[in-house]
């Protein structure tokens, strides 16, 4: 028997509704009523408990799905964004799982006999869990490259989910609605197809998996609920797939935040220099202020 956890990223309980409302968010409290024609999403929330959570703060994919596996917030992880800044070097640097040092439950899971796996969490490259964690890399992971831990099981992975990608395979911001929904749809049923080979072949007790193309979905096409939703259908067709499932004893459903639009950002370093409480060198490159200064205007209000 297996435990399930789904993952989706920036998912909100407001894209699930009768007639969904990407305006009127869903997040920190009561689970609202799931439309009817959603079969999975409708089971784990009547045959379940279902509930909004909080999410961290800042409310970022990285690191909160750190903060999920170690049960540490950011400040004790010492990482906030998907960027930091490198003091000694003067550089905007990529963080990725080496930049974390806290050990995650399945690493616990492992050490008393278990046997956990790990599908697409974004924060799990490169793959460094402890032994005995199977582990397929998520973001900034490249299928051409060293992906998964042990090694031996990429070979095996792209032979049980042939063509499997851990990006997707388009230009996002050149690729039309259509594209990327369809697209959207196949990731979405390779990390159900893996996490499920690794129950079936590899006797995985506990798996979670990222499906991390509900965010990507929903950056781009937020102002277009309906295809947003068309995603949400297919996902909850493998949902109820999942569930019905002989192997599947237990299935849990969550996400790393919420989702909702911005009118609105607050350039930090722009206002302190207008005020002139900063002073920028020439070397300031503009990637360094759009990645670490823009910042939602309802997070310092």
């Amino acid at each position: 028997m297996t435990v399930y956890v789904v993952g989706l990223d920036g998912a909100d309980w407001s894209l699930l509704r009768e007639n969904p409302d990407p305006e009127a968010s869903g997040a920190g409290g009561d689970a609202p009523s799931v439309a009817s024609d959603l079969g999975g999403f409708s089971r784990l929330v009547d045959e379940g408990v279902a509930s909004g959570l909080r999410s961290t703060l800042p409310p970022i994919t990285f690191p909160a799905w750190k903060c999920y596996s170690t049960g540490k917030t950011p400040g004790r992880l010492g990482v906030y964004e998907w960027f930091a800044y490198d003091r000694e070097s003067n550089e905007i640097t990529t963080n990725d799982a080496s930049d974390f040092r806290s050990r995650e439950y399945w690493d616990v899971l492992a050490d008393e006999g278990f046997t956990p796996a790990v599908v697409n969490m974004p924060t799990t490259h490169p793959p460094n869990t402890g032994d005995g964690v199977l582990t397929v890399a998520g973001s900034p992971a490249s299928e051409r490259g060293e992906f998964t831990k042990p090694t031996s099981l990429k070979a095996e992975l792209l032979d049980a989910v042939p063509g499997y990608r851990v990006k997707p395979d388009l230009v996002l911001g050149e690729a039309s609605p259509d594209e990327l929904v369809r697209e959207a749809k196949t990731l979405t049923d390779q990390r159900f197809d893996a996490a499920t080979w690794l129950a079936e072949e590899k006797d995985a007790d506990v798996v979670h998996l990222t499906v991390f193309v509900t965010d990507t979905v929903q950056h781009r096409l937020w102002d277009r609920p309906e295809r947003i939703r068309e995603l949400y259908e297919h996902v909850d067709a493998r949902l109820d797939a999942l569930l019905d499932r002989d192997d599947a004893d237990s299935v849990f459903l969550m996400s790393d935040h919420g989702f909702t639009g911005i009118d609105e950002t607050f350039l930090v370093n722009q206002w302190l220099a207008e005020r002139g409480d900063l002073a920028l060198g020439e070397d300031t490159g503009r990637s360094a202020g759009d990645a670490l200064t823009r910042v939602p205007l309802s997070t310092v209000l």
